[in-house]
């Protein structure tokens, strides 16, 4: 004769593992609601990824990454003291969530509350110390406040962590406004070593040479080429203009350290690449 509790604890079985499945299928449902949003988000597509979020919280109205990029909707919409409040309100959902600390710090930058940005930055730091672009972030921070020796440390820590660009031009950048121009040179050429397109760079070291007198070497030479019109030449001219990334791809500047190519056909930021040499 069959157990009636052996039965019934079969049943109870079966049911959890029922409910397991409904909800493992309903979180499934909605990470996939969530990257149609993320994705409509990138496309700039504001309207569409709002009402896929509003579809998301009415499933479950605590989806804390939903309710984030609701917070970068609103702050891409220019609605930052909205943003912050939804960004807050993802933390308090899960604190334990780095992105979500990085983008509050990026909004409470943006209203120029700078401290409580740093804060922010911090709880990034107390969750994943080896970040190395939130040292930075935050070393960038406390110059600006003027508080000189902490921007150092952070910057110095970021670059000890992973040498990076941004680390090493903000260190530049802080040398040089202390008068210590030699090291800034230094740091303003690692930058460059590692990010050859930063024009910011090239300018500031200009600067420094300037300021210690090193004429020679804080002078660019520019030198002019105008490709001709395609209807001037020939097919065989034309491809050998051209190149291998073809006109448009191949324009901009060209730049040359003691005879050596090492930045080629960039506007450093200044134009976008358009059809300016073959109309």
């Amino acid at each position: 004769m069959l157990d009636k509790n052996l039965t019934t604890d079969k049943k109870g079985e079966q049911k959890d593992v029922d409910q397991e499945t409904a909800g493992l299928s309903l979180s499934l449902k909605l990470d996939k609601k969530l990257q149609e949003a993320i994705e409509l988000h990138q496309k700039n597509q504001l309207i569409r990824a709002k009402k896929v979020c509003g579809q998301i919280l009415s499933i479950n109205s605590q989806h804390t990454s939903t309710i984030h990029l609701l917070g970068l909707i609103a702050f891409q919409e220019n609605h930052p003291q909205k943003a912050a409040k939804l960004v807050q309100h993802a933390i308090k959902l899960d604190d334990t969530r780095p992105v979500f600390y990085r983008s509050l710090g990026s909004i409470l930058q943006h209203l120029g509350q700078l401290q409580e940005s740093i804060n922010a930055y911090q709880y990034v730091l107390s969750i994943a110390p080896n970040d190395h672009k939130t040292w930075n972030d935050i070393g960038h921070l406390f110059r600006l406040l003027g508080k000189i020796d902490q921007a150092y440390t952070y910057f110095q820590n970021s670059i000890a962590i992973l040498p990076n660009y941004l680390a090493f031009y903000n260190l530049g950048l802080l040398l040089q406004e202390r008068g210590q121009l030699e090291e800034s040179v230094a740091h303003y050429k690692e930058s460059i070593a590692i990010n050859p397109d930063l024009f910011q760079a090239y300018s500031n070291l200009g600067n420094v040479f300037q300021e210690l007198e090193q004429y020679q070497d804080s002078i660019i030479r520019i030198q002019s080429y105008i490709l001709p019109h395609k209807t001037k030449v020939n097919l065989e001219e034309w491809e050998k203009y051209e190149g291998k990334g073809g006109y448009t791809k191949n324009q901009g500047f060209y730049v040359y350290r003691e005879g050596r190519l090492i930045i080629n056909g960039t506007w450093f930021g200044l134009l976008k690449k358009t059809e300016y040499t073959i109309f």
